[in-house]
């Protein structure tokens, strides 16, 4: 019998594909071999380096072996992940003895439905065409909730900025557009509730209504349930395919912050971007 143990994309919610092969094709083998798989990343993510930032613990991603998105190695080096006297996240991709590593930490706590707000200090329009950035809540691949800032493989003059439903099966659950900005400062974020998603990004890290440059509501059947999801943060390179410069790159983050969604509600306000009541961007920036 042939076993193949495959411990792909994120860490913290222990997802593992485990294909077995065998002349009978026994269940009962397969998921011994999955246990043992489990055991294996379980044994590793206890051996996980965490760091305190914003007001959260954070797991920084490591590895040994190339994990998804890419997939990549990872490196919680202190090089590759830190947060600085000013109280930012640096997230770094990295060339370490040849190889590229790639940067990720992710929220030791779910945090459900609710606002969640990154405030990026560095530049996304200029990413490499294999460099991709991330700002995410995810339980599984079928539960994700994404912000993401991508050529994709392409030399293209402007990064992709995306709001998307993972997984991605249509247009439907996808929005995509051009990310111009040249300012380092920008915020990002998302209103996450049972009816729908609310997207919005801005200029600068001043999150009132007119400001947001970019928008969509979400309200078709991806709509991820609340289920056991982490907030992740990441800076990855595409397919694995190293910068087509050969440069190293970083992804800086002043702040996280996550409102939850029943206090949101008690404040009754207005939402300035949309004149739907209840929720409101605009005092989260007092």
């Amino acid at each position: 019998m042939i076993l193949y143990g495959i411990i792909y994309d994120n860490v913290d919610s222990y997802q593992v594909a485990v294909s077995c092969m065998s002349a009978k094709g026994s269940r009962l083998k397969k998921h011994l071999v999955l246990a043992a798989v489990s055991t294996l990343l379980l044994s590793q993510l206890s051996l996980a380096k965490t760091l305190e930032w914003s007001g959260y613990e954070w797991h920084v991603k490591t590895s040994e072996e190339p994990f998804g998105p890419g997939p990549n190695m990872w490196s919680d080096a202190g090089d590759s992940v830190w947060v600085d006297g000013q109280d930012r996240l640096h997230l770094k991709i990295r060339n370490i003895n040849g190889q590229w590593h790639c940067a990720e930490v992710m929220s030791t706590k779910s945090l459900g439905h609710g606002q969640y707000i990154f405030y990026l200090d560095s530049r996304v329009d200029n990413l490499n065409a294999n460099i991709a950035a991330g700002l995410f809540v995810h339980s599984d691949d079928q539960n994700e909730i994404d912000i993401e800032f991508s050529k994709w493989g392409q030399e293209r003059r402007y990064t992709h900025h995306q709001f998307v439903l993972q997984p991605r099966i249509d247009d439907t659950n996808l929005h995509r557009s051009d990310w111009r900005v040249k300012s380092p400062r920008s915020t990002h974020g998302f209103i996450w509730s049972n009816d729908e998603v609310r997207f919005r990004s801005f200029t600068d890290h001043v999150i009132k209504g007119k400001r947001a440059i970019k928008r969509w509501n979400y309200a078709g059947p991806n709509n991820p349930v609340p289920n056991n999801e982490k907030v992740h943060i990441n800076l990855w390179l595409y397919k694995g395919a190293p910068p087509t410069d050969g440069s190293e790159a970083i992804l800086v983050v002043s702040k996280f912050i996550f409102v939850p969604l029943a206090d949101l509600n008690r404040k009754k306000q207005k939402d300035a971007m949309t004149a739907i009541p209840k929720v409101n961007w605009d005092y989260l920036d007092q």
